[in-house]
């Protein structure tokens, strides 16, 4: 079984790159990285950092990086399927029919996600 995590860039990397790049954005908070969390832009360290908590604080499921579990293959062609918008699901809050944007969308709106968990 493999954990992938996408970056806001739309990169897939391993959990274990994931971590090995925060620690080093954290043992170097000066240093200029060629890209963040959210996007291909060049941040330092200490940016990185603060993004990343950041988004664990703010965001309680984590909807910045999406982690996946790949269990041969099926989540790849699970996301394929749902960018092809081959996917529905029914809504946990008002039960309507949505086409899923990620993998572990719920709801479909932000209202519904809001009235569902607040």
């Amino acid at each position: 079984m493999t954990l992938i995590i996408v970056l806001g860039t739309g990169k897939p990397v391993t959990i274990g790159q994931y971590v090995a790049g925060l620690k080093m954005a954290k043992a170097h908070p000066h240093q200029s990285f060629t890209q963040s969390l959210r996007g291909r832009e060049s941040a330092t360290g200490q940016e990185i950092m603060h993004q990343f908590y950041a988004d664990m604080v703010t965001d309680h499921c984590n909807r910045g990086a999406v982690i996946l579990t790949d269990k041969r293959g099926a989540t790849g062609r699970l996301l394929k399927r749902i960018k092809a918008g081959r996917v529905t699901r029914a809504c946990a809050w008002c039960g309507a029919t949505f086409t899923p944007t990620t993998i572990h969308a719920r709801c479909c709106s932000g209202q519904c996600h809001r009235d569902l968990y607040y």
